[in-house]
């Protein structure tokens, strides 16, 4: 509107000029014709220079009208260019206001961005505290047994020939609920004197939550089993006794202790086709005796279905520790021939007084598990104390006779 009125008064104010103009030069016109009149009257004046004045005026209306029409065209192009100037100012406003709106979602979008970060943040912080909880949880032992998968096992052993990485570690693990908790290290090329020779296990123990209330030092027998992952089931065993009087064995003072356990447990270099070793994977895996199992039991651990819940295991070891028990009762140990002899050459053939001069006179281990015999090895029936005696057995892993 403003615009409008502005063009207006443009063209009020080029009518007025016009109009004065034109009033001039009428005035002019009749002031040169009146002056005409006198000259002519006066001086008499030639034709030819009224021609030339008339000449000269024409010139002039036609140069005025010609700058006329080019003031008219510019005053034209004056309200078209502001026509245009107010759209440009209308869309720079909604521009500017577009600008700030997207600013402002722009913002938002970096607010929530923030959040977003920090809440996966915080998931990932509760995620991986509860995968650290969950391996805790699985790593607990119900009856003592752990199994180490190993994979890519040749390029471990690689590594640890070239000593790019001589040694790795299993996850940490509990030998039972509220138990010790421990780890395996295994050296795949061996440690110290056994590198290129054998495979060395360790174990290590660990600073754990239970360690105020558990027993130390720690003095339990521990077996090592590479498994043999065929149907033959013939696994590969050795066992060895924690020391109490080594610190390897005592409570840790910081996160581990110092490694300690079978520095020959496996002779290298590994056959080809081993069934220790298939598709690059072994498994190790780890008993810690805490029921004094006899050897013939340990073995046994190993080859039960472990994918079976860990009480039917331990019913089932219950079981077969039963069955040998009553076995090894049914079948008295013997003496060697030699021994047979040497009583029969000194008292004839009478081996109750043998017998009773050992148990009288007291002897080692060894001849108390050899010498005791069942009544038919003598051939008479008990006739006292020291004869009943001498007619029993008794196993190596039972207590000697007083």
């Amino acid at each position: 509107m403003k615009d409008n009125n502005s063009s207006s008064q443009q063209r009020k104010v080029y009518d007025d000029l016009q109009r004065t103009n034109e009033k001039r030069m009428e005035e002019k016109k009749k002031q040169e014709n009146v002056e005409s009149e006198d000259l002519f009257v006066h001086t008499h004046p030639t034709a030819t220079a009224a021609s030339d004045l008339q000449a000269e005026l024409q010139l002039c209306y036609e140069t005025l009208t010609i700058v006329t029409a080019k003031v008219l065209r510019l005053l034209s192009e004056i309200d078209r260019l502001k026509k245009e100037s107010l759209t440009q100012r209308c869309v720079l406003q909604a521009n500017v206001e577009e600008y700030k709106h997207i600013k402002e979602l722009f913002n938002q979008s970096n607010n929530n961005r923030n959040q977003l970060a920090s809440e996966l943040v915080t998931l990932d912080q509760e995620s991986t505290a509860v995968k650290q909880k969950l391996e805790s949880l699985q790593s607990i032992l119900n009856d003592g047994l752990f199994v180490w998968k190993i994979r890519n096992v040749p390029e471990i052993i690689s590594n640890a020939q070239c000593q790019c990485q001589t040694s790795i570690d299993s996850s940490p693990f509990y030998s039972s609920p509220n138990g010790y908790k421990m780890r395996i290290k295994l050296y795949p090329n061996g440690h110290e004197k056994t590198k290129g020779f054998h495979m060395s296990l360790f174990l290590v123990m660990m600073s754990g939550e239970y360690d105020a209330i558990v027993h130390w030092p720690f003095t339990y027998e521990v077996t090592f089993c590479l498994f043999d992952q065929t149907e033959k089931r013939k696994h590969f065993i050795k066992s060895f006794r924690a020391d109490p009087g080594s610190d390897s064995f005592q409570r840790p003072q910081s996160e581990m202790n110092i490694p300690i356990g079978i520095l020959e447990f496996f002779s290298l270099p590994i056959p080809n086709g081993s069934d220790y070793f298939l598709e690059d994977t072994m498994f190790i895996g780890a008993l810690v005796d805490f029921q004094n199992l006899s050897k013939d039991i340990r073995p046994y651990v190993f080859e039960m279905d472990l994918g079976l819940p860990s009480y039917v295991r331990q019913r089932i070891i219950h079981e077969e520790v039963t069955k040998l028990e009553d076995k090894e009762q049914n079948q008295p140990i013997l003496p060697p021939l030699h021994l047979y002899r040497q009583a029969q050459e000194r008292f004839s053939c009478n081996l109750d007084d043998f017998v009773a001069e050992l148990l009288n006179n007291g002897m080692d281990y060894q001849q108390e598990e050899l010498i005791f015999l069942p009544p038919t090895l003598t051939g008479e029936q008990d006739r006292n104390p020291i004869q009943h005696r001498a007619n029993m057995f008794r196993f190596a892993d039972q207590p000697p006779f007083t």
